[in-house]
């Protein structure tokens, strides 16, 4: 990785310090357990170059998130995951695209696994499951999360956070933090509040310790 990568990585989230701290934290975990990010075919569409950028420098450092296209949007899955691929290929980032069965077995879990631990990007695609309903799919990435014992699940959005009708949008939003008191706003666009519950579901019914964030590409590496 280049080293001007680098140091826009280190400027972007803190102190060199920190971040040597913050490496050695998350190497000390099992690899594939670092993140999940789910992104929408607006980010591939119209944020896919600040969001393929976050990806070369994690992967640059080692780490390696399992990126998930097609949770909100799954009709088109495929192709996105295909965007996605085609961009880190183009910058030598190693990455591979990995369909979903609508129910996710233990074998498919591990091919997931074995794919972060190749140092590559698993994509994937939600397409398989483009008839089910939205519940289902929210039921699959949960899955995912408890069979990977991720720590972190980033949803991207490509607004400056969280939309809310009539107000400035949340920049960061912590789901679990902050359910209570958005939901009691009532003020959230329809899309944003549908992520709000299955988020907040998802947090509580994955057995083990979980944190979800609503986030702007520009700012994903902070919230990693």
């Amino acid at each position: 990785m280049e080293s001007e990568i680098i140091t826009r990585f280190l400027e972007s989230v803190g102190q060199k310090a920190d971040v040597d701290l913050y490496l050695k934290l998350f190497r000390a975990q099992k690899k594939e357990s670092f993140a999940v990010i789910c992104a929408s075919a607006r980010i591939v569409k119209d944020a896919l170059d600040p969001f393929h950028f976050d990806l070369r420098i994690l992967a640059g450092l080692g780490l390696t998130p399992v990126v998930v296209v097609g949770l909100f949007e799954p009709r088109d899955a495929d192709r996105q995951a295909l965007r996605v691929h085609e961009w880190l290929l183009e910058d030598a980032v190693r990455a591979q695209i990995v369909p979903l069965a609508p129910a996710l077995s233990p074998q498919m879990i591990e091919v997931v696994r074995e794919t972060v631990h190749m140092n590559t990007i698993p994509l994937l695609s939600l397409e398989p499951s483009r008839d089910a309903p939205l519940e289902s799919r929210f039921a699959l990435l949960r899955d995912l999360v408890s069979g990977l014992e991720s720590r972190k699940v980033v949803f991207l959005s490509t607004s400056a956070g969280l939309v809310r009708e009539g107000l400035p949008p949340i920049p960061v939003v912590n789901l679990e933090a902050d359910y209570e008191r958005l939901l009691r706003g009532n003020t959230l666009t329809r899309q944003h509040a549908s992520l709000l519950r299955h988020g907040k579901q998802l947090i509580d019914m994955t057995p083990h310790r979980v944190t979800a964030t609503v986030v702007n590409p520009l700012q994903l590496l902070r919230e990693l």
